[in-house]
């Protein structure tokens, strides 16, 4: 982000630039090209939408609930237009990483199979080519960024941002207790989003020392970069059994057991990493960042 904090900066100038900021990105990147045509473009524009987002949840105790449910509504449904073909398109590179892993036998055997996965992908990318859909995905992000411009402001200083980052926090701790109690698909997912959530308000601090961002923020994209692998994965995995029928059925079975270990792998590795992003007690953290931001804006 390059809108960050600085010396004597104010909250206010801070949370509005970052979330006008961020929109703006996503705009931009739609309005280079043909989005369903770059799937990168379709990546960055989510990504600009969802770090808005989790600025939005740092201000949300302080701005109010009916503000915060606006521009989060919003930015979330903008971004639900673009997601079926890119969730496809990345399922079919998290396939392709797993074959390449494989003996040429299977590979040969999984080549229909791959080339079902592939047309699967062509339809739902085809499906949201639509002008019309990408100028309301603009639309509906300019009207975002204009609620960052308008956004009420009820506290100053850090008492503005503070209860929404620990906030944030809390909810994170509280997913990765429920994933550790029960690792179902849905309880992994909302602690991936929660630990993205985080980071987003992570990168929006990170102009403050003496909080190990950087080093959070590192290990935030590798937890949820885990565990969204995990997710594809276990995603390849059920629809090879329960969807396609195509190809040897040996050979889906082997695909599939192969996709569910390197998911449970994959979640393996995220839980440390996660237990250590997690580590400290909320109130903790929002003293040490408290302090933090006073050495940084007196």
């Amino acid at each position: 982000m390059s809108f960050t904090l600085k010396q004597g900066a104010s909250a206010r100038s801070l949370v509005r630039g970052l979330g006008r900021e961020q929109v703006g990105r996503s705009i931009e990147r739609l309005r280079e090209g043909d989005a369903h045509a770059d799937h990168e473009i379709i990546h960055d524009a989510r990504k600009g939408a969802r770090k808005a987002r989790a600025i939005a949840r740092l201000v949300r105790p302080a701005a109010g609930r009916e503000w915060y449910v606006q521009v989060n509504t919003t930015l979330r449904d903008a971004a639900r237009i673009l997601s079926p073909a890119r969730d496809a398109e990345a399922r079919l590179e998290v396939l392709d990483s797993v074959l390449a892993g494989m003996e040429e036998p299977d590979r040969a055997a999984l080549t229909p199979v791959r080339q079902w996965f592939s047309r699967q992908c062509d339809e739902e990318v085809e499906h949201a080519s639509d002008p019309r859909a990408d100028a309301r995905v603009i639309e509906m992000l300019e009207a975002g960024r204009g609620l960052f411009k308008s956004m009420p402001f009820r506290k100053p200083g850090f008492g503005l941002i503070g209860p929404g980052l620990v906030r944030t926090y809390r909810r994170a701790r509280r997913a990765m207790r429920a994933a550790k109690a029960d690792p179902s698909p849905e309880n992994l997912h909302e602690w991936r989003k929660r630990v993205k959530d985080h980071r987003g308000q992570l990168e929006a601090l990170e102009g403050l020392r003496g909080c190990s961002i950087k080093r959070r923020c590192r290990d935030a994209k590798r937890c949820s970069d885990l565990l969204g692998l995990a997710r594809d994965l276990s995603a390849i995995a059920r629809t090879v059994v329960g969807e396609c029928s195509v190809g040897p059925s040996e050979a889906r079975d082997h695909l599939a057991e192969a996709c569910a270990s390197k998911a449970a792998a994959a979640i393996g590795e995220a839980w440390p990493i996660g237990e250590r992003l997690l580590a400290d007690r909320p109130r903790v953290l929002a003293k040490r960042f408290r302090r933090s931001w006073r050495r940084a804006t007196r």
